[in-house]
């Protein structure tokens, strides 16, 4: 950090945090009028800048008189050249803010209290941090006259801003503070710079980001991925989209075509909630949207950076976003419904225990367990766990609706329907009482607080919505700079060194459902990124990939497995994965057999999904013959992997699940998960002030290499519930002498869980085609053999 001397008006590198120093917050000028980072050691030019210049005289006197000798000022004691030290100073920017002795808020278009509540302070993104972070904080004219400190101002203040006032009192107070009601507080704020609008954000939100410029609106929908790892608070989807109609609609057609397909919208259900919908107005948080179109006029086209797509679903027009916005001006003012409350008020009525509040990233999407319920086609509602309505006041808090299509088993995209053109009428609820926007963000109606119809379901909801820029504007990502060589995942696998025939390796099954960073965590492990991401998705249920690596000179062979997202699959994927299942029985038998099993897990508890999981590659692949060790991404508002064990200790004995060690890792190159829901390395304490994402991650390959190694090692045999002092032994391998007989025992041990309650509907002409046509290197013969064993000895058991 630098600073400036208040007496020689000459910069001074600190390493470390000092203490004794006043800080500024102010407008910036034009970079001609303002005193730079290379300015400072030329007198004559710094002089020059007449502005500037009165501006550091003024700081630096008010700093002697109050006894301080170092000011810092962002115009100045930053080299923006330098982008290491860039970075830094965002990231520490609040900070910095929070540990000065006193804030300095310079208001250069105020010449006495008059003008206080108009002064452009209020309207830009970067003040917002210095009004709420300081300990002390004062107001000063453009003459450098004392209007008084926050206290003093508190009214206006509040007035100006719409923050809290226990925000104000004490920053310690953020965290009781919603993400909405945060985002609203920068909702009209301006910053020079697109992306700074998510960068003035990062202290408010405590959380890190590279700061990449040049990337526009993506650099906010980055800062949500952040907030996703770190909350789980769902009122980070309560934004509005105001639907707006495709340009390429002729004005004179326009009529015709939005009233076909808008008029339908309504049904009798939507009819009883005419009171309770929300209106087309918004709260004073944030900029108030167009009126509703009413169906008979055409809407104006307009331009909003939230929408993609317009189009129709029959019953319904609609724009297609991501469940991800791109600024804060979108957001209402909505507060978090309690855990607690909201499975007694809404989630136990649809009688459904596997409730959990937590979500999560996986790849492109956000993971996340909803109440849903269909209205027409691919559309339906998904009631959010947050609400328009103050906890602990008269009224109940009332659940948020959004829209959603369904675009594949469980995948979904946000919608945003045209309204309906219905007028508020006599004795209904006034449009300005209900913020909101009918079709985009609404309140659960009163026909609808039953959730009849309603099912829980932990659902993927696509979290960015557009197509990948041009190629000559190349993305990069902050959350995710680790880039890959533009080669397919076969040629990158193919370009690693094969162990020769007949070496002994360490074979190890790396599994789990899909997107929870299986495919990393091999990276991790091997030093190399092999596996992309989205590739979980890509892949076909129980298919195996073989990956060779080495790990201190032990030679390693993973075989990279995605089990079922649904336990419940239907005939044809059921019998992709029998087919899969054959080819890995034929694979491990022919590496010598398995050693270990790593199963991976995402999110903040063992859902039911892991449990699936595990039964399927634990109790039927390996039959209880093969050590498992635990991987987690993600421990919810855990901060500890340790307490997190502890914490489900219960929930794994209950499951009879057994694990000989567990690790929670980082996966993401440059984006820490530490305390409160990410999933930093096992041993983070709590780190307001650790922005070394890469030592994270350089941490998490660490823990999966060690443990892998001890375990080669045998110094890791027997599993949590041993009470006996092992001794050490090398890993032994289980391998089935008949690998086509372990292929029909594993695939008739697992009929129950993947087919459930379609098994006694399964045919043996069908398991034979399977065989015949999804196997290589199998005779007719062979085929009908298997298919033979696979039912005989299903009959005999049955």
């Amino acid at each position: 950090m630098r600073l400036l001397n208040s007496k020689s008006y000459q910069l001074e590198l600190f390493h470390h945090l000092p203490t004794g120093y006043a800080i500024v917050s102010h407008r910036w000028g034009s970079e001609l009028d303002e005193v730079l980072f290379d300015d400072i050691g030329d007198e004559a030019r710094t002089r020059s800048k007449a502005i500037g210049y009165d501006k550091i005289k003024g700081t630096c006197a008010q700093a002697i008189r109050d006894g301080l000798n170092y000011v810092w000022l962002d115009t100045c004691c930053i080299d923006k050249n330098n982008s290491t030290e860039l970075s830094e100073a965002i990231n520490s920017m609040y900070k910095w803010y929070r540990k000065s002795d006193v804030c300095y808020a310079y208001l250069h278009d105020v010449s006495d209290r008059t003008d206080f509540e108009k002064s452009e302070w209020f309207t830009r993104g970067w003040t917002l941090q210095e009004l709420i972070a300081p300990k002390r904080l004062k107001f000063f004219t453009k003459d450098w006259q004392y209007l008084g400190s926050r206290e003093d101002l508190r009214e206006s203040i509040l007035k100006v801003t719409g923050i809290c006032p226990e925000v104000l009192q004490s920053p310690k107070n953020l965290q009781d503070i919603t993400i909405s009601q945060r985002m609203c507080w920068a909702a009209k704020r301006q910053t020079t710079k697109v992306e700074d609008r998510a960068y003035s954000l990062l202290g408010i939100f405590n959380v890190s980001m590279v700061p990449i410029y040049g990337i526009d609106d993506v650099a906010f929908e980055d800062l949500q991925y952040k907030l996703i790892t770190k909350y789980s608070d769902q009122t980070l989807f309560s934004w509005y989209h105001t639907y707006t109609q495709p340009e390429d609609v002729e004005m004179e057609d326009a009529p015709n075509h939005t009233t076909a397909l808008v008029s339908t919208v309504p049904s009798a259900e939507d009819s009883a909630e005419a009171v309770t919908k929300t209106s087309a107005s918004v709260s004073n948080s944030a900029p108030a949207p167009p009126a509703p179109v009413p169906a008979s006029a055409p809407a104006q086209p307009t331009i909003d950076s939230a929408s993609d797509s317009v189009e129709n679903d029959d019953t319904f027009l609609y724009n297609t976003t991501g469940l991800l916005t791109t600024s804060p001006s979108h957001y209402l003012k909505t507060y978090e419904i309690s855990d607690q409350d909201f499975r007694k008020n809404y989630v136990d009525r649809i009688r459904d225990i596997s409730y959990r509040s937590n979500f999560s990233m996986v790849n492109n999407f956000v993971r996340i367990p909803v109440p849903i319920k269909h209205m027409s086609g691919k559309i339906w509602k998904a009631v959010l766990r947050c609400s328009f309505e103050p906890p602990g006041g008269d009224e109940v808090q009332r659940p948020l609706v959004i829209y959603l299509k369904e675009t594949d088993p469980w995948k979904y995209v946000r919608v945003h329907l045209a309204p309906s053109g219905e007028e508020a009428k006599e004795g209904d609820v006034q449009m300005d009482d209900v913020p909101g926007v009918r079709g985009s963000l609404e309140r659960l109606s009163d026909a609808e607080l039953q959730l009849t119809g309603y099912i829980l379901r932990e659902i993927d909801v696509l979290a960015r919505y557009g197509e990948a820029p041009p190629e000559d504007q190349p993305r990069q990502l902050s959350h995710d700079p680790d880039t890959l060589p533009e080669l397919t995942e076969a040629e990158r696998i193919a370009k690693l060194p094969r162990h020769p025939p007949g070496v002994k390796t360490t074979n190890i099954i790396v599994c789990g459902e899909p997107g929870v960073a299986a495919g990393r965590t091999i990276n991790l492990i091997i030093g190399s990124t092999i596996i992309k991401p989205l590739t979980d998705y890509e892949r076909e249920t129980m298919a195996v990939t073989v990956i060779d690596g080495t790990l201190q000179s032990r030679q390693i062979r993973f075989f990279y497995v995605v089990g079922p997202r649904d336990p419940c699959l239907d005939y044809d994927v059921y019998h992709t994965a029998l087919r899969n299942m054959y080819q890995l029985a034929q694979e491990v038998k022919k590496a010598g057999g398995i050693h270990l099993v790593m199963l991976c897990m995402v999110g903040s508890k063992v859902t039911p999904a892991v449990q699936s999981n595990y039964r399927l590659f634990v109790e039927y692949v390996c039959q209880k013959q093969v050590r498992t060790m635990l991987v987690v991404t993600g421990l919810g508002r855990t901060r500890r992997m340790d307490d997190w064990w502890d914490k489900h200790k219960n929930d794994r004995e209950m499951q009879s699940m057994r694990f000989i060690e567990h690790a929670c890792i980082t996966v993401l190159q440059g984006q820490g998960r530490g305390s409160g829901g990410g999933g930093g390395g096992e041993g983070d304490e709590e780190d307001e002030d650790d922005h070394d994402h890469e030592k994270k991650y350089e941490m998490s390959a660490k823990k999966l290499q060690d443990l892998l190694t001890a375990f080669m090692d045998g110094l890791i045999t027997g599993d949590e519930t041993a009470t006996e002092v092992q001794t050490v032994r090398k890993p032994e391998a289980y391998c089935p002498e008949d690998a086509k007989r372990w292929f029909v025992d594993m695939g008739k041990r697992s009929m129950d869980l993947l087919l459930c309650g379609l098994k006694n509907s399964l045919k043996q002409e069908a398991v034979l085609k399977t065989l015949k046509e999804g196997v290589t290197g199998l005779s007719e013969a062979e085929a009908n053999d298997l298919a033979g064993q696979f039912f005989d000895q299903q009959a005999m058991e049955v």
